[in-house]
This record gives structure tokens, C-alpha cells and sequence, in this order.
């Protein structure tokens, strides 16, 4: 592997706009759409008919987060994303403290994708009538499927970041076959043939409740925290700005229109499932042993032809299996980030013959690999509901970034860029909304306190400051401060 030495560019420019669409959206659309959406109910039952509702309003209220995206990714496109616009706005502990938590969540998501991904492959092999099928869903199965999956696409990222681009633009395609085959099949398909067949081939009956009591509210603020998780596939696109060919131009465009995108498919995708699969159905599925028949795959492959179901059975397992790519940049390029600031040892900026972060990739990998093992054989989980604690805190502080470097007297050239209207409007209506969900799922009931959204965010945020706090005194003992270096220039990319 060649060192680039003290270059001042390391990463490879060959990023455009369809790359950074197609990453935010692989990292968005995966398990979350085809299983969370339904699955939702289970927790929150009380939501009944108002999941679609709460499923677009999860996105309508990240409407903050993309204006401070769009602002800064404008402005400050760096392969640090947003850690490197929290670092130089707020200040760098607290920015390495926050992302980390989220890096934390990022971590886990890898693993949980990879051991996710057994029953999925199990399910559409079993439907091609392969013998031995089923043995991917148990746990070795599910094990050796996943670490193959995760060392192949690190692979594939280790060859450089046009080959990823390539990657997740030919899984955007498939997405958008999979969305359109579930939407036109919920859309015009009869409820009553689905209730029907239900009770025909899975022998579950299934008969409306004799009195529906009023939604409850809170089940409906649950979730849309419980599914903000599937949205936070939008924050690392970011990071993909110290290798973007035209990062100013492209990064806003990118941001902005994967999100309308994915507001769009979630929402007619969640309505189309509701339509053909009522909720009061979809909850006496959850409790059934045929669970799976809850979920967008197996909602479609029990009303369609066979071979639509089997189509898009093995186009979920691809698309699930692709979701850890995203992940796996994103989680490299804070580490690169990181170690660019001088937090991390500088060994994390090297980068291989193809300009990729090679270092960087083979620790989230083999991270990824751990987490998987632990899901598989030890079953210590980070839960969804930690990615939306960490996406709500990378939200309110990072308006409060924003609000604070525009009531600097002194003002750097991009610190007047980003103080306009618009960024304190999304500044502040980021905090409110921040303020109001992290309460709603911050406490998980029926669970230790170990699994705990809390109890996790205190450990993270502990260990965070045992990293930051030990890498400025590395540096005061040489007479330099580390924060103060950081904030005082933007990175080379």
C-alpha cells in the first residue's frame, strides 16, 4: 500500500450527484421500509391506522436538518460532513462527543444489517425451492452470510470510491423496481384477498376488532422516533465531501433531493402496505408465528404471482445487504476525520494505491464483524432506538452551531455564508424538534436498563470523553491545544 504522503489531497475526487443520491438513499432504504414500518405496531399498537401519517411526518420533521445540510454542504463540504461543521462552529470536544454516539449507533447498524440479512436470503431461497435453505437463518448461517457480505464490500470500497459509486447507483435502480412493484401491487389489491389468504395459506385468522378506542398520540409521536432511524441514512452523504468532483454544487443538490425522494417512497410505499394489509391485521400477524407475512416481502409474495413475490423477495436481500456499504463510508470517514484533527492517530488517514481510506475501511469492518458476533452468539444489542437519540442530538447541536458562530462579532469568510435566515430557521426549529423527541424515546419500557437508549448514550458519551480528553492532553504536553488547532482551520478535504 502507497502512502500519499503530506499531500494535500488524499481522497480521490470522483464523486457526483448521482453517487451521492444513490449512497444517502442506499443507507436510507433497506430493512427499515421493508420490515420497521409494519413491525412498528407491535410496540406501539395504538398508532392503528396513523402509521403512514407517522412515517411521512418522520421525515417532514428533518425539514431543519436539511436546511443546515444544504447550507453547510454548500459551503463547508469536507470528508468530515457534518463532525467537521460541528467541530469549527460549536467547538471540537463537543462535536467528537456527539458523533461519536452516532459512530457508536453506525457501528451496531453494520452488524445488525449483516445478521438481518439470513432471513431474508433464507425466505427467497426457500421460495426457489433450495434444499438447506432455512440454514441461513439460524444463527451460523446467519453469521457466516454476514461476515461474507461485509468483507466483500469492504472489498469493493478498498478498490476506490468510484467503484462504490458504481455500486450504490446500480442498487438505486433496484430500489426504485422494488418500491414500484410494492406500491402499484398495495395500491390495487383488495384487502379482503389478502385477509383471505392469510387465512387460506398461513392458517392465521384475522377479523377487525369489534371496537376501536381513539389513536393515542403518543403512540404516534413513538413512531415516528421509532423511525427516524430510517431517514438517518441522509447523514452520510455528507461524507462523501472530501471526494465529491464538484462538492459545492453537488452536495446541496444531492442532500436535497434524496430526502424529498425518500419522504416520497416511504410515504406511498407505508400507505400502499396499509391499504392492502389493514393494522388491525398487521398486529394479530406480529403475534402470530407468521410474522413475516407482516412485512413488505411477505405482504406482496402472499397477493402476487409467484414469481413477483420471488422477484422482490431476492430484491430485498440485495437491497438489505447493500445498506451496510453506505454505512461502512460513513463510519470510515468519521475515523478519517477524526485522525485528520489529530484526535485519532494519523494512521487513519492513509489511504492505499486506489485513494481510499484503507486503514479506516478495515477497522469498521472488522467492527462490523464483531457487532455481528455479538447479535449472532451474545445478542447485546444497540437498538433502533439509540439511532434516533443519536440523530436528534447531531441535529439540536448542530443548530446550536449554527446559532452560536452567527453571534461571533468577528466572522470568518464561511461563518457569514452560514449565518443567513434560512440556517437560523433550520437552527432553531433542529433544537425544538430535537426537543420534543428525544423525551419520547430517550425510555424504553419492558426493557433492562442496560439496553436502555439512555444507558447506552451515557456509556458513549463517556468513553468519548476519555478519547478527547486524552488526545488534548497528548497535546499540551507538547505546549499545543488541540481544540484550539482544530477550530482555527477548516480540513484540506
Amino acid at each position: 500500500m502507497k502512502d500519499l504522503g503530506e499531500k494535500p489531497f488524499r481522497l480521490a475526487k470522483d464523486i457526483g450527484l448521482l453517487a451521492i443520491i444513490a449512497s444517502a438513499i442506499s443507507e436510507e432504504y433497506g430493512a427499515g421500509i421493508n420490515a420497521v414500518t409494519t413491525s412498528t405496531l407491535s410496540v406501539y399498537p395504538g398508532a392503528e391506522y396513523l402509521v403512514p401519517l407517522a412515517v411521512f411526518l418522520s421525515g417532514i420533521i428533518l425539514l431543519p436538518k436539511v436546511i443546515m445540510y444544504v447550507g453547510f454542504g454548500k459551503h463547508m463540504s469536507k470528508s468530515g460532513g457534518w463532525y467537521v461543521w460541528m467541530s469549527r462552529t460549536l467547538h471540537p470536544s463537543i462535536a467528537f462527543v456527539v458523533s461519536f454516539v452516532r459512530w457508536v449507533v453506525v457501528s451496531a447498524a453494520m452488524g445488525i444489517v449483516a445478521f438481518t440479512l439470513g432471513s431474508f436470503v433464507a425466505e427467497f431461497l426457500s421460495l426457489l425451492g433450495v434444499h438447506g435453505a432455512v440454514f441461513l437463518a439460524e444463527p451460523l448461517g446467519r453469521f457466516l452470510l454476514g461476515l461474507s457480505v461485509i468483507w466483500v464490500i469492504f472489498a469493493i470500497q478498498f478498490s476506490g470510491v468510484r467503484r462504490y459509486g458504481i455500486l450504490v447507483s446500480i442498487v438505486l435502480i433496484l430500489i426504485f423496481i422494488e418500491a414500484f412493484t410494492i406500491i402499484v401491487i398495495g395500491f390495487f389489491t383488495p384487502s379482503s384477498l389478502f385477509i383471505s389468504l392469510v387465512s387460506s395459506k398461513v392458517h392465521v385468522t384475522l377479523s377487525p376488532p369489534k371496537s376501536v378506542g381513539p389513536v393515542s398520540a403518543s403512540a404516534v409521536l413513538g413512531v415516528m422516533g421509532l423511525f427516524l432511524f430510517s431517514y438517518s441514512g441522509l447523514s452520510g452523504a455528507p461524507f462523501l465531501g472530501g471526494e465529491s468532483k464538484d462538492a459545492k454544487k453537488d452536495m446541496p443538490r444531492g442532500i436535497l433531493i434524496s430526502w424529498l425522494t425518500a419522504v416520497i417512497l416511504y410515504t406511498l410505499i407505508t400507505l400502499a402496505l396499509f391499504t392492502v394489509a389493514p393494522w388491525w391485521a398487521v398486529i394479530d400477524l406480529l403475534k402470530s408465528k407468521a410474522s413475516y407475512f407482516a412485512t413488505a416481502p411477505g405482504i406482496v409474495s402472499l397477493v402476487a404471482p409467484n414469481w413477483v413475490g420471488l422477484l422482490l423477495t431476492g430484491l430485498v436481500s440485495i437491497i438489505v445487504a447493500k445498506t451496510i456499504a453506505p454505512i461502512m463510508m460513513e463510519h470510515s470517514r468519521l475515523l478519517f476525520a477524526w485522525s485528520q484533527d489529530g484526535i485519532l492517530p494519523k494512521s487513519l488517514t492513509h489511504v492505499n494505491r486506489f485513494r481510499a481510506p484503507d486503514v479506516a475501511l478495515f477497522i469498521s469492518s472488522l467492527l462490523a464483524t464483531v457487532f455481528l458476533t455479538d447479535f449472532t452468539f451474545i445478542n447485546f444489542n444497540i437498538g433502533l432506538v439509540m439511532s434516533a437519540v443519536a440523530l436528534m442530538l447531531l441535529i439540536a447541536f448542530l443548530g446550536a452551531g449554527v446559532i452560536v458562530s452567527s453571534m461571533r462579532r468577528v466572522k470568518r469568510d464561511w461563518e457569514k455564508r452560514i449565518s443567513s435566515l434560512i440556517m437560523l430557521v433550520g437552527a432553531v426549529g433542529g433544537i425544538i424538534i430535537a426537543a420534543i423527541i428525544i423525551p419520547s424515546v430517550i425510555f424504553s419500557t419492558n426493557v433492562p436498563f442496560y439496553f436502555q437508549p439512555w444507558f447506552q448514550l451515557v456509556i458513549s458519551i463517556i468513553v468519548a470523553i476519555v478519547i478527547y480528553v486524552s488526545a488534548e492532553l497528548s497535546y499540551r504536553s507538547n505546549g499545543r491545544s488541540l481544540s484550539r488547532e482544530i477550530m482555527e482551520k477548516l480540513p484540506p478535504e
